[in-house]
């Protein structure tokens, strides 16, 4: 027997609960958890003993008093193993939930119809570091929930079971005060992105090493196998090869910046927060949630409601430099347009954060979220035009979009855009080279002598084993027909690569 059979949830779960939760499910979709009105009953399931008396228990790997151990989690080197126990009743709640949203399983065609996200469910985690310096150990009413939109979408009407999710360590806390501030080794809270899209299965890491290359803040991101029992009596099952994302809001702030108490936010209305105008509702507040203070988005969305007077002013540049990161900002523009990640601002109005920086003086700076389509091979969107488009020709740079449109309609600042895709793209000494070249100094977090299409190798034949063959991902829960379409996708992310390279010296001789 498999030795993450058998895994079962501590509680106890009477028959008459889980009608009531169907019946309260049906009832209750228009709200984001309708567990969340549980409490009491939960209460009667919950534990009497303390946390620290459960299996596996740890300061380090269970406590909010320990540092995030991005050692451990995010290794580039290693492929991480998590085993998800769901109680069936949740399970059931959680196909209810999502047949509501989306429609039923495997039928396409049929859009969300609310704007609520997916429930969340108490569930079992087990995990055993790949680098094999810890025991296996148990994380109990971990909050999980599916996540994304047409990641989420595609794979549930497509009838495809490798669905994108989210996981919060401390979800059920005001339920069950045994997990209060639980903690994943440090971490709070999980992405796992599904690959849609992505047959080569390293686009986001890819993107998020480039980022990271460039000095833009950016989550980690590590490979990880997820083996997930429904309870349905056929024990764990192979879910796939996700890629682990780490949450921005989470120990992101206080890893890559000096002082993480700043107020960060995640714009996600994808018509209303093009940083034209404010409202509350538009930037949501990731962090000083209870403190009413937006004077530095505001700030920001004042100094782009000016006109500058000129292509090169060196005043308006002033008043926006003092509130915002601006060159920091076109490192973000360099990395994101040579990807060709077209689901950003200047398309739609969301997968971006910001985040007031007291080190800085509390100004603003950008950086990217949710990667998965970098590296696209669609012609839809800007993405076609993907380092020119945002002269003044192109379709997308208007005033829709003032961010983009009034910083790269200065001289200024177009000069340094084009002197940052110079430094990163045709520098035969940077990770980003094209050319095979012998650099012995370190370079950004590799310490490595090899080029991206290197490091493009290294990851797929890291993560091979478990996305085709014998331990591959498994029909109905891969987004493949065929094994070969693994190894065609890592040849075409090669291809689109390469063709970039070209891409930017042509745009930089124009």
């Amino acid at each position: 027997m498999n030795k993450y059979q058998g895994i079962k949830n501590k509680k106890t779960k009477p028959g008459f609960l889980c009608i009531a939760l169907f019946v309260l499910v049906l009832m209750t979709l228009s709200c984001e958890n309708p567990l969340s009105n549980l409490s009491e009953d939960f209460g009667e399931l919950s534990f009497v003993e303390s946390m620290t008396s459960w299996d596996g228990y740890s300061t380090a790997s269970h406590s909010e008093n320990a540092d995030a151990d991005y050692d451990k989690i995010f290794n580039d080197s290693l492929v991480q193993r998590i085993d998800i126990t769901i109680d069936n009743d949740y399970y059931k709640l959680m196909e209810e939930d999502m047949t509501t949203l989306y429609g039923s399983f495997g039928q396409a065609g049929r859009m969300s119809e609310t704007d609520s996200d997916p429930i969340y469910v108490p569930v079992t985690l087990r995990f055993n570091p790949a680098d094999g310096s810890d025991e296996e150990r148990t994380w109990w009413h971990v909050g999980m929930r599916y996540k994304g939109n047409s990641s989420l979408r595609d794979a549930w009407q497509g009838g495809i079971h490798k669905l994108p999710f989210r996981l919060n360590f401390d979800e059920f806390d005001y339920i069950y005060s045994e997990i209060e501030d639980q903690r994943f080794w440090g971490f709070e809270k999980m992405t796992f992105s599904n690959g849609k899209d992505d047959d080569s299965l390293i686009r986001d890491k890819i993107a998020s090493d480039l980022y990271k290359e460039a000095g833009v803040e950016v989550a980690e991101v590590a490979f990880c196998r997820i083996f997930i029992d429904v309870g349905d009596g056929n024990g764990p099952v192979y879910w796939g090869l996700y890629s682990m994302i780490e949450d921005p809001s989470d120990q992101m702030l206080d890893e890559q910046f000096t002082d993480g108490s700043g107020n960060l936010y995640k714009p996600d209305d994808e018509t209303n927060s093009t940083l034209d105008s404010f409202n509350e509702a538009w930037y949501e507040k990731k962090t000083n949630e209870s403190e009413a203070d937006w004077s530095d988005i505001k700030s920001l969305i004042s100094a782009l409601d000016k006109t500058p007077s000129g292509s090169d002013d060196s005043s308006w540049q002033a008043t926006l430099e003092s509130v915002f990161d601006v060159d920091k900002f076109l490192d973000y523009l360099a990395i994101n347009n040579f990807s060709r990640n077209w689901d950003v601002y200047g398309s739609k109005a969301h997968n971006y954060y910001l985040y007031g920086d007291p080190d800085d003086g509390g100004r603003l700076t950008w950086f990217p979220w949710d990667l998965n389509e970098s590296f696209t091979l669609s012609t839809s969107s800007f993405s076609g035009q993907c380092l020119s488009i945002y002269d003044t020709s192109s379709d997308y740079n208007d005033r829709d979009w003032p961010l983009l449109y009034y910083v790269m309609n200065q001289d200024t600042y177009v000069t340094s855009y084009k002197a940052k895709l110079a430094t990163f793209f045709n520098n035969s000494d940077s990770y980003f080279s094209s050319d095979t070249h012998s650099t012995t100094s370190n370079v950004g977090i590799f310490n490595i002598s090899n080029t991206i299409e290197d490091q493009m190798q290294t990851y797929s034949d890291l993560i091979e084993n478990y996305v085709i063959g014998a331990d591959g991902e498994i029909e109905g829960y891969t987004w493949f027909d065929q094994d070969s379409d693994f190894t065609q996708g890592l040849s075409d992310l090669k291809t689109l690569i390469s063709s970039q390279f070209s891409t930017v010296s042509s745009y930089l001789e124009e």
